[in-house]
């Protein structure tokens, strides 16, 4: 009996297109840690995003860009952050080391 999961590393990478709430970059998503489900398979439970649009930690931009990329996240960026979990969690089983 086949899994109806794809089984992907823990460091798995995933890219969503224009999904940034602030500037329409794309985000890309890491998982940060794991429960396991009903079947002894390990999907996500927290995640780290990072928009294509951040500049470098010692650019001249960087300040400006955290002030427009962190203005009431539980309303713009923390549904989407749930959104994509949900998704990933519809899809995706973790091989955990």
């Amino acid at each position: 009996m086949g899994s109806k999961f794809k089984i992907v590393p823990e460091n798995k990478e995933f890219i969503f297109k224009s999904l940034c709430p602030y500037c329409g970059g794309n985000l890309l998503y890491r998982a940060t840690g794991w429960i396991e489900d009903g079947k002894g398979q390990w999907m996500v439970d927290t995640m780290d995003s990072e928009c294509s649009t951040m500049p470098g930690f010692d650019s001249d931009d960087f300040e400006d860009w955290m002030n427009n990329h962190s203005e009431m996240p539980y309303v713009y960026q923390l549904p989407i952050d749930i959104k994509v979990i949900n998704w990933i969690n519809e899809r995706y089983r973790f091989e955990i080391d």
